[in-house]
């Protein structure tokens, strides 16, 4: 009764959980502005030349669907060690409207991903199994002179379902909580003959609402309160393409992220948890090949992976394959 407990700093691992909910979130974001933009675009030309001799009113108005499917395998590496392996999918209708010195592009799409991971922390594990689903819409404009510059924004819930083992005690719980992220881009677009040369940058930010969780262990059930958490992140990127055949192109890109924020935070009554920072550096490298259908073959198929190294390590990838009708 007359002293003050003390919180065991491997119960780190919490609010872990929290900063890894967060960067899930941010890397959807970046699944979205990417992937999913490069794979929209592609069913867009596929479809728009399927149906060639559609006037430019009809154009305008047509929606184009289109689906992506990826997937990651990563480890993050800071005062603990984070293993990840997930499935994200996209499901999505892209418009684009053509005017004399730029074009447009809407985006709107749903998002589902699941996955799970395993973190060590001074003797201490554990292991999530995170399911997200959502909605977003991106807006893009390309402009003649190669200056593009991008928005999207998203909102949906994530799930996690969380146990661990912390000095000899084994806690379970589960979160559900809702999230909203943002993302703004600016590039320049160089070409030279057959090859395309793009220069630009993009603020990531992600915002994870807070969350009252009940945690069961062999010591009975407590409350928890995990603050809300959010993201900031920002990213400098290359990307060269080379247009070979009619039809197929191939890229090599580099990228660097600076997180500046994601910190997590979590309390039981009036003891506050070891916090998580999330800020560090990540670079990567990204190889892609395309193929867009034409008038003999209605496929197209894009295949991309990245490797990554930093706070970051291990590599994520995306497969689209469709079909002009």
């Amino acid at each position: 009764e007359d002293s003050k407990g003390t919180v065991i700093p491997a119960t780190k691992l919490m609010t872990s959980q929290r900063n890894r909910a967060i960067s899930t979130v941010t890397d959807v974001t970046d699944t979205a502005s990417t992937s999913g933009y490069e794979t929209a675009i592609s069913a867009w030309n596929a479809d728009m030349g399927s149906h060639a001799g559609w006037d430019d009113h009809e154009v305008w108005k047509k929606y184009t669907p289109y689906v992506l499917l990826g997937g990651n395998d990563l480890r993050y590496d800071t005062d603990s060690t984070t293993n990840t392996q997930g499935f994200n999918s996209e499901l999505g209708f892209v418009k684009r409207s053509y005017h004399d010195d730029y074009i447009d592009t809407y985006m709107p799409f749903l998002e589902y991903g699941n996955g799970n991971y395993t973190e060590r922390y001074q003797g201490a594990r554990g292991d999530g199994n995170q399911q997200y689903i959502g909605a977003g819409f991106l807006v893009r404009r390309d402009r003649t002179d190669g200056l593009h510059y991008e928005a999207v924004l998203r909102a949906g819930q994530l799930n996690t379902d969380y146990h661990a083992d912390i000095a000899g005690h084994h806690i379970s719980y589960d979160t559900d909580t809702n999230y909203i992220a943002a993302q703004l881009g600016l590039g320049k677009l160089y070409t030279h003959k057959d090859n395309d040369y793009d220069i630009y940058t993009k603020l990531f930010w992600s915002h994870l609402f807070s969350d009252n969780v009940d945690i069961y262990s062999d010591l009975g059930k407590a409350q928890y309160q995990f603050d809300s958490t959010d993201s900031v992140r920002s990213r400098i990127g290359f990307r060269w393409t080379k247009h070979y055949q009619e039809n197929q192109t191939y890229y090599v890109g580099l990228g660097w992220d600076h997180e500046f924020d994601g910190t997590a935070r979590a309390t039981y009554n009036n003891f506050n948890l070891p916090e998580k920072d999330g800020k560090g550096d990540a670079g990567f490298l990204e190889l892609g090949w395309s193929s867009q259908s034409h008038k003999d073959n209605p496929w197209n198929a894009d295949v991309k992976l990245r490797g990554w190294v930093g706070m970051k390590k291990g590599i994520d990838y995306t497969l689209t394959i469709g079909r002009a009708f």
